[in-house]
C-alpha cells in the first residue's frame, strides 16, 4: 500500500467517523477558532454541507487511489481459495490422488462444474488420440460454503479486508446510517 493510498484512507476514515460522531452525539458548531481568531457560525448547515462535500471528495480520492493500486485484490484471493476447494472435491469425486493434467471450473448460472483433462491442455495427444476428460457438477451448497469460507478466511487471516474493503464499507455506510436515523 502506497503512502498516497494510506493518506486517502486516513482522510476518508476520519471524515466518516467524524460525521457519524457528530450525528450520534447531536453535536453542533457555534464557534470556530482559526489562528486565535474566533469566528461565530451563523448558519451551521453550511458547515454540515461542507463536511459532506469533503466526505464525497475523500471517498472519490480513496476509490481512485485504490483502483490505481489494483483494487482490493479480494476477488482473485477468493477465486484461488475456491478453486483449491473445488479441485480437492473433484479429485476425491474421480478417485484420484493427484492431478496429471489441467483442471478447469466453469459457472453456469448459480451452478459450478469442473473438468479434468489428463496430460496437458490440448484435446489430442502426440499420436492423435483423444485425451481423457472427466466432467462433473460441484454441489451447490458446498460451493456456497466454499465462497463464504473464502471470505471469512480473508477477513480473519489477511490484511486485505481491513486495509481496503472496510474503510470503503464504513464510508458507504455513513450516509446510510445517518439517513436511517432520520427516518426512524
Amino acid at each position: 500500500m502506497t503512502n498516497d493510498l494510506l493518506r486517502q484512507r486516513r482522510n476518508l476514515l476520519i471524515m466518516s467517523i467524524g460525521l457519524l460522531l457528530f450525528d450520534f452525539a447531536h453535536m453542533s458548531v457555534a464557534k470556530v477558532s482559526i489562528l486565535g481568531t474566533e469566528l461565530l457560525v451563523g448558519d451551521p448547515i453550511i458547515l454540515k454541507a461542507f463536511a459532506w462535500g469533503m466526505w464525497a471528495y475523500f471517498l472519490l480520492r480513496y476509490y481512485q487511489y485504490l483502483n490505481a493500486e489494483g483494487g482490493t485484490r479480494l476477488k482473485p484471493a477468493v477465486n484461488s481459495f475456491f478453486r483449491s476447494k473445488a479441485m480437492q472435491y473433484a479429485l476425491r469425486a474421480t478417485g484420484r490422488t493427484s492431478l496429471l493434467g489441467d483442471f478447469d471450473i466453469t459457472k453456469n448460472g448459480i451452478r459450478w462444474s469442473y473438468s479434468i483433462r489428463e496430460h496437458g491442455s490440448l484435446p489430442y495427444g502426440p499420436n492423435g488420440e483423444p485425451r481423457q476428460e472427466e466432467k462433473g457438477a460441484l454441489p451447490l451448497m458446498r460451493t456456497w460454503w466454499w465462497t463464504l469460507h473464502a471470505y471469512l478466511h480473508l477477513a480473519l487471516h489477511t490484511h486485505q479486508v481491513t486495509d481496503h474493503a472496510l474503510p470503503f464499507a464504513l464510508a458507504v455506510a455513513t450516509p446510510l446510517v445517518i439517513v436511517a436515523r432520520m427516518i426512524w
